[in-house]
This record gives C-alpha cells, structure tokens and sequence, in this order.
C-alpha cells in the first residue's frame, strides 16, 4: 500500500469518528455496496479508459444503494462529469437551458440521453431529437414539417456525439449499457440480490 493511500485511509478513520450513528449506518450502507457482484467491461471506447469504468460502475453502485430507479438525466451529467474531472479530463456541464450540447469532455461536446422505459430494446436506441426543438407547426403542411426537420439538424450540429446510458432490466439485476454512435462503449452489470 502506498503512503498516500494510507493517509488517506487513516484520514477517512479519523473523520468517522465525528459522524453520527444514521452517517456511520449510511457508510456502511454504501460500502457494503461496493461488495456487490459487478462486472465492468469497456468493448471499445475512446471516451472511457479503466479509471472512468470503475468511477462510473461505482457511482451507479452507490445510486443503487439508496435507489432503486434508473438514473435521470441530471444525475448522468453530475457523474459523468465528475468521473471525468475525476480521471484527468477536462469536462464541464453546459449551462442549464442549453439549447445543444450537455457536457463537454476534453473539447468535444456532448448529447446525453437516458433510456429506461418499459418497452426498451436492446438492439434498438430510441432519441427523440424532435421533443426538444420545443416550438414550431406540429401538423401535416410540408413546409412546417421541413422547417422543424431543418431546426433539429440546427440542434444538432452543436454537440459532436450522443452519449445514451440504457437501463436494460431492472432490480435486482441491473444491466446498464452505455453507448455513443460508434455503438458499445461500454457494459456495467451488477446483481444487487
């Protein structure tokens, strides 16, 4: 072990003794959590290296631990970015209200889309860009349909790609797939049994 992983540890030591007896009952909550079965694995990526997988998969078993929803779209940004600060990127949340992008790692803008509905398939990404071009002639004259086509291909020349994490089944077993549009970026299974 390391000097500074032990001072770490020994500064984690002395901070539990000033919690109270609920704090002291959520740590152990939470690391019982990351003793839960779990499986990690990149099948390629450019966007995630081993210290981002393991960040990202311990962060879902920590939302796992006091959850037991999916992700919402708010917590996807936090962690992701936080993760990718965490591992050495330069990643930074776009402002609330954002008409494009939602997150930009290392320079290159982001989309981000949670999927966790009944009817999802795992072979099949459904993104909606439409629902958030939010005004405009919803009906069937030509011409508004074109301007509504031209407004989201507007909107999406201000993010590079599109980041979807996709919660394929539920607790106890969760499978989580997280893919961009090179498709695959990476796995996270966990049984919470």
């Amino acid at each position: 072990m390391s000097n500074d992983r032990a001072r770490q540890i020994q500064l984690l030591i002395e901070r539990l003794y000033q919690l109270t007896n609920s704090q002291i009952g959520w740590v152990e909550a939470i690391v019982s959590q990351f003793a839960v079965v779990h499986n990690y694995e990149i099948i390629d990526s450019d966007l995630f290296d081993i210290c981002m997988l393991d960040s990202f998969g311990d962060a879902l078993l920590i939302h796992h631990c006091m959850s037991k929803e999916s992700f919402s779209k708010d917590k996807f940004e936090y962690v992701l970015e936080r993760v990718a600060n965490f591992c050495g990127n330069d990643a930074q949340i776009a402002n609330r209200g954002n008409p494009g992008h939602d997150i930009t790692i290392d320079g290159e803008r982001f989309s981000l889309k949670t999927q966790a509905d009944r009817n999802i398939k795992e072979n099949e990404i459904h993104i909606s860009k439409f629902m958030e071009l939010g005004q405009g002639q919803w009906g069937d004259v030509p011409e508004d349909l074109m301007r509504l086509r031209d407004q989201s291909l507007r909107h999406m020349d201000s993010y590079e790609r599109i980041l979807s994490l996709r919660t394929l089944s539920k607790s106890p077993d969760i499978a989580v797939f997280m893919q961009d549009g090179n498709f695959l970026l990476l796995i996270y299974m966990l049984n919470c049994s």
